[in-house]
Parts: structure tokens; sequence; C-alpha cells
């Protein structure tokens, strides 16, 4: 078999065992050896990224502790470079980027126009004076012109933070105001179910508080700001400019500060993400090219915004050559399965989305593979939250039958802790493999003990090049410190409970800080959540503890259910739940208290917040309401579930 018919993590071993002269029999053995070499691991993975860089791999890790360490302080390079040069001449003409939006209109530019305008772009940054180390951010919908604005800020080493233009002024300028930004890109509209959604007064608010911001770009000749006292350019005309020269982009260190990423803003003010290019770089081409198998032959479309790390993560697989497909607008506007004919259409290959778009395909009784053929489409990747066991199920009887790979990591890490690997068997319910070099491990919850395998809470027990290099702001580190190693000092503390086999293969169960404790056992709530949404005629459920006193260990559960078509919940309804929970289960598992609600509390970028819910019904106050898409139920779970007996 030639090389290029190996798929990448196996080319990937094959080098390693050249270089090494170690035989690995599974992926386990391959991980393990990863984690116990990472100098060996990482510069072997630098070059085999074939990537441009200059300077020395040695040291490949400098210094002690997470906070301290530093991978290859000697390298220097240039992400933007490294995307677009990675590909042969002959690919220039190769379609880069295609756009669908819900319209149905569909723009692609080819590798070559996608670099000209990056190039482009980043000569009117020059001569508008951004320089490196700049912050510039953008409120932008998922279109060609953004990758474009990110991309041409990136390649004079400007910093770039982007939000989706469906969030609030407050939640913009809460992000956006700490970073003292000098340039904005934006949109003044968008279209969310086939009408346009104007934003004027948001930008005019934007502006008005943040006044570090001296410049505005258009990303659209419709877009307009009037009556503003700053100067704003049509991106026609930014476009328009001289491009610089691809190969004479200055390099900058590794850890040069490329994307502020945003914490969710759920436990206070959002932190100030800071990800370094060379980390994000090489963990991203990880995934790609050896977890997900994507190369210059794959179309990959990943349901994001721009507010959300995977739009960034999508972003690097240009330097893998692949197409990338964006779609902007509702997934389900102006028919149910608009964005299965994309897919179809396109011949997507590789199809990233959500437990949510999956569940909104079973509610409305959509069979994917009845009514679309999805011929290119090889794998589905799945993340934002735990997809349940009936959803991988799902997948491929009526999706199709390809490997279902949940992945899970986060803004954090700007990529992935668990995910798929190409060659190894899907289990439902678990992802298949743990990344590559990352040395995750479980804390135990009963000794304390850090394990390879087990329950409890996810670790990491090594440092790892795309960890955060600050959060902006943080000049003593207390933030960072607090956030990730505080609670277990020398590792990195994920916020996941996960189980891993003894055959290294791991399920998340949920977030930490919605972990149930019954009578001093700690339960994952996707233990109980996942047979509750089994139940005909739920659509999603929430569970969480309810402080109280009368109770052994002083707290119970309670369920939150949705139902399709608001469908009230009856008495029998419930005891036939409580039944499965315990029969499936144990008793601990059977919430004491079982409330229908209209919806569950999500964050702007769409994920659930068992703290918003815990804090409502325990009569705590709500501690950053603007990290809630939709507040208003709070008040409703509030009014719907009992006070406990004191």
């Amino acid at each position: 078999m030639s090389s290029d018919q190996l798929t990448g993590i196996k080319q990937f071993e094959l080098l390693l065992e050249k270089q090494t002269n170690h035989t690995f029999t599974d992926y386990s053995s391959l991980h393990r050896w990863c984690c116990d070499n990472p100098e060996s691991f990482w510069s072997s993975l630098l070059s085999f990224a074939g990537i441009s860089y200059s300077g020395s791999l040695t040291p490949v890790i400098a210094g002690s502790g997470f906070l301290e360490r530093r991978f290859f302080p000697g390298v220097s390079l240039n992400y933007t470079r490294c995307l677009l040069e990675g590909v042969a001449e002959s690919a220039a003409t190769d379609t880069a980027v295609t756009l669908v939006n819900e319209e149905g209109q569909v723009v692609s530019v080819t590798r070559a126009e996608l670099t000209r305008q990056i190039l482009s772009v980043s000569t009117y940054l020059k001569e508008k004076g951004i320089v490196a180390g700049d912050r510039v951010v953008a409120v932008a919908k998922n279109s060609i012109e953004s990758i474009a604005a990110c991309l041409g800020c990136a390649a004079i080493g400007a910093t770039w933070s982007s939000v989706s233009p469906e969030l609030g002024a407050s939640a913009i300028i809460e992000r956006f105001g700490q970073l003292e930004p000098k340039l904005l890109f934006t949109n003044t509209s968008y279209q969310l179910n086939g009408s346009v959604r104007v934003i004027d007064d948001t930008v005019a608010r934007l502006l008005e508080e943040v006044t570090s911001i001296e410049v505005v770009v258009l990303l659209s000749d419709t877009d307009s700001v009037n009556d503003l006292e700053v100067v704003s350019q049509k991106w026609s005309s930014v476009v328009s400019c001289s491009p610089v020269d691809l190969n004479t982009l200055e390099q900058f260190p590794f850890d040069h500060p490329l994307f502020v990423m945003f914490s969710s803003g759920t436990t206070g003010v959002p932190k100030c993400i800071v990800h370094g290019a060379g980390g994000t770089l090489l963990e991203h081409i990880k995934e790609h090219r050896l977890h997900s198998d994507i190369g210059h032959r794959d179309t990959l479309m990943f349901q994001t915004s721009t507010g959300w790390m995977m739009w960034n993560w999508q972003l690097t697989a240009l330097a893998s050559g692949a197409h990338i497909v964006l779609y902007d607008g509702s997934v389900s506007y102006p028919e149910k399965t608009s964005l299965l004919k994309v897919i179809d259409d396109l011949n997507v290959t590789v199809f990233g989305t959500s437990p949510a778009y999956v569940q909104y395909l079973i509610e409305s009784g959509i069979t994917p593979n009845a009514d679309y053929e999805l011929q290119a489409l090889r794998s589905i990747q799945s993340t934002g939250s735990i997809l349940f066991e009936s959803q991988f199920q799902w997948i491929v009887k009526s999706f199709k039958r390809v490997p279902v790979q949940s992945v899970s990591g986060g803004t954090d890490m700007i990529g992935c802790l668990v995910l798929g690997h190409p060659e190894l068997p899907v289990i439902a319910g678990d992802s298949q493999c743990i990344s590559l070099g990352i040395d995750v491990r479980v804390k135990s919850d009963d000794s304390g003990d850090i394990n390879y395998s087990g329950s409890g809470e996810l670790v990491v027990v090594s440092p790892f090049p795309s960890q955060p290099v600050f959060f902006w702001g943080d000049k003593d580190s207390k933030k960072i410190y607090s956030s990730y190693f505080e609670h277990n000092p020398g590792v990195w503390t994920h916020g996941d409970q996960i189980r891993i086999t003894d055959t290294g293969c791991p399920r998340i169960l949920g977030r930490s800080d919605g972990t149930l404790n019954v009578r001093g056992v700690r339960i994952g709530p996707a233990e109980i959540l996942c047979i509750v949404n089994q139940m005909e005629g739920v659509r999603e459920s929430l569970v969480v503890e309810q402080a109280s006193p009368r109770e052994p260990g002083g707290s119970r559960l309670v369920l939150l259910v949705v139902m399709r078509d608001a469908v009230p919940l009856g008495r029998p309804y419930i005891l036939k739940l409580k039944k499965k929970i315990a029969t499936e289960t144990s008793r601990l598992h059977v919430p004491s208290i079982v409330i229908g609600v209209s919806e569950l509390p999500r964050t702007h970028n769409g994920k659930l917040s068992e703290k918003a819910a815990r804090d409502a019904i325990n009569g705590n106050e709500i501690t950053n309401v603007m990290a809630l898409a939709n507040p208003s139920v709070l008040d409703e779970i509030r009014q719907s579930v009992p006070p406990a007996p004191n």
C-alpha cells in the first residue's frame, strides 16, 4: 500500500517507528509513548506538519510547570502563511471556501483568490497603523469576508477576536471592552429565518463605549454605519489594496497571540483566553490530519458561528488543503432540510454538528438517507454537549452508516481532549480515543488518586502546546491559575467528568459544575439524561441539585423536562420515567422532583447552563445573566420548582 493510501495517523505512526526504532502494538501504546516522550512527539509532529518556520526546534520545551513551561521557544512562524502555502501550486485554482446562506445563494473562492484578499487586507491594516500585538475585533457573520479579515490580521501579527452578530450589545461590550481594540470589522445586519435583522444600534453603542476603536471596516458593501465619528471603510475598497507578498510575511514567536476566545461568562465577567499561533496551528493540524484524516480531497463543513471556537478550528483546515463550506442562517429555513441539501449538493465529506441539530432532525421526523444520497459523506463529528447513545444509533440508522465521532475539549484549549480516530471502532456514547500526546487521566472521586482509567474528574497531567498563553489583563496569573489549577494543584482541571475504560476508550459524563452528589455518591448527569431523552415525547432535559436540609446528604435531584409539542407531564408518565431510571441505573439516580418547562437555559453558544438552572431553583443570584441567550426562562423555572422543605 502506498503512503498516500494510508490514513494520516498511520503515516505518522510509521514515521515515529522509523525515528525511534519502537513498534506500537495499538493506539493505546502509541498514545502512551507520545505522552511519556513529549519532546520527541511534538517535534516529530511539527516536522510531519510540513509548515514553514525559522529557528531551532530545540529546546522543544523550556521551563517547568503548566504556567511557566513554553513550547518551541526558538521557533518563529506565520500562521497565515502556514495555512496558505502548504498546498501544491497546481491547487491554486481549487476551491478554498464556499459560502451558502439560507436563501440558497452560493459563493465560492479559489485558494488563489482567497490568498489575494487576505494579503490585501494585510496591506490595508498596515496603512491604518495596525501592528503586531494590536487587537482587532469583529462582529461578523459566517462568511468568506470574515475568514479573509481574520487571516489578514494574523498575517501581520495582529490578534483577532470575533463574536456572532446575534450577541447582544452588552455582552459584546463586556468582551471587547477588555481588549482595547484599535479596529473593528463588522456586519450591521444579518438574516435569520427569512428576515433581515439590523444591528446598527448595537454597533453604534459598541463604538460609543469602546473608545479605543479608531477604524471600522464594513464586511459587506450593503452594510452602513451612519453619523459616527470614526473612519469607516467598505469591504470592496479594502480588498482592492495591493496585496503584500505571502513569502515575505514576518514570522513571529511560536506563542505569539493569535486569537482571543471568551469563557461563557456564566460565573462572572467572561475571561479573555489568549491562544498562541504555534500551539493553535499544531493542535489543529494534529486533529485534522491524524484524528480526522482530513486532506486536500476533503470538503469540511462544521455548523458553527464566528463566536464559537469551532469556527477557528475549521479555519485551520486550510493548512491541510481542505475545501471549507460555510453556512450562514437558519438550518431549517426555508426548508426543514436546508442544511442537509447543502451537505448533499456540495459533496461534503466531513460534517460537524451538535447533538441539538441531531435532536432537531429526530423530532422533525426527518430521515436524511431517505431524501438525500450523501454519497461523499464519510464521517460525522459532534460536539457542544453530550451525544447520547440513542442519537448515535439514530445517525447510523437514519443519517448514514459512517463513523460518528463525538469530540470534546473546548475554548480553553481551542481543540479536543477526546475525539475520533479513522481506524478505531465506534462505541455508541463514547469518544473513540484521547487526543494524541495529551496526557488525559482520571482523578478518582473516591480516593483522589489520578489514574489512567476509571470514573471521575478529567485532568491533564502534563502541559500541551495549545493551552492558553495567558488571560488578557491577568498580570499576576491569578485568573488562569484559579480557572485550571487551584482545585487540583499541579495538573490541568478541565471541568468535565469522564470515564475511561481499561482499553483507553473515553466517555464524557458531564460538566463538573453540574455533577450531582446524592447521599455522598457522585453521579454524572449524563447517566440520567441519556435515559430520559430516549423516552417518547421528551425533547430535552436537565438534572440539577436543589438544597434540601431534610434529605440525607442535604440535597435532592430536580429533573427539568421539555416535552415535544408542549405536551404536559402527567403523573403516570412521571412514574413511568422514574421507574425506567431506577431500573437502568439505581434508586439514587431517581429525581425527587420532575417538572415540565418550555425551554432550558442556554448560553449564546447554544450550550445548556446547568449552573443557571441550579441557581434559579436554589434562589441564588444569577451571576451573569448576559451570558444566557434566554434568561427569561429562569423565572419559569423558579416558579415551577417547589422550594425544598426546611
